[in-house]
Order: structure tokens, then sequence, then C-alpha cells
């Protein structure tokens, strides 16, 4: 992949991410925070197993466990999900290639979950 697709596959991330963050939650994008870790939330709990992964470095993994225990019902849990490939679109390329993970693929991964929460694709700036 050229230096130019990952440039702009970065790009549409990170503008997709702001986005969404402003139709949907009326503000920009802010990183996701656990309020209180006496009480946590359902989105609390993904946003901290999904760390726990990003921190080992198990990135596909990471994002399988997205997938499967993200509820699409719950809009507050969108928010982990743009923290999670905010997150992503800002690891190194290298980074990525040592887990077998492309920009192309974090920008996918952010359209089809996006999806899934209801964003079609006709707000997609590819």
């Amino acid at each position: 992949m050229s230096i130019y697709s990952k440039d702009w596959f970065m790009m549409q991330v990170e503008q997709m991410v702001e986005f969404v963050a402003r139709v949907v939650f009326g503000e920009s994008y802010n990183e996701y925070q656990v309020e209180d870790y006496d009480n946590l939330t359902e989105e609390d709990k993904l946003f901290i197993g999904i760390t726990a992964l990003l921190n080992e470095n198990k990135i596909s993994e990471a994002e399988e466990y997205l997938f499967e225990k993200v509820d699409v019902e719950n809009m507050k849990q969108f928010r982990v999900v743009l923290d999670f490939y905010q997150k992503l679109n800002n690891f190194s390329d290298e980074e990525l290639e040592e887990n077998n993970f492309s920009r192309e693929r974090v920008f996918n991964g952010l359209k089809n979950i996006s999806e899934r929460f209801g964003i079609q694709s006709d707000y997609w700036l590819y």
C-alpha cells in the first residue's frame, strides 16, 4: 500500500470519528474514560476489555472482542467503538503490520460496525 493510501485511510478514519461524534452525540470526539471503577457500566466493561487486549498488542483480538460484545442497540457503547478505532488509527504502521492489520482494515472495521449501529454508508467519504 502506498504512503498516499495509508494517509488517505488515516484521514478518513479521523474525519469519520469526528463527524459521527458530532452527529450522534452532538459534540466533538473525546477519548472514552471510565468515570467510576466501583460502579462499572456496560460501556466501561467493554472499554476495559478492549483496552486490556490493546495493551497486550492484540489488535485483531481486540476488534473481535468488540464485534462480539458490543450491543448495537446501546448508542452509549458507540463511544467506545469510536475510541477504539481512533486509537487504532494512532497506531504506527509497524504496529499494525506486526498484527496483520492495515489502515484499510481500520477504515473498513469502523465502517462496518457503524453500519451495524444504523449509521449508513451514505455518510462515508470514500
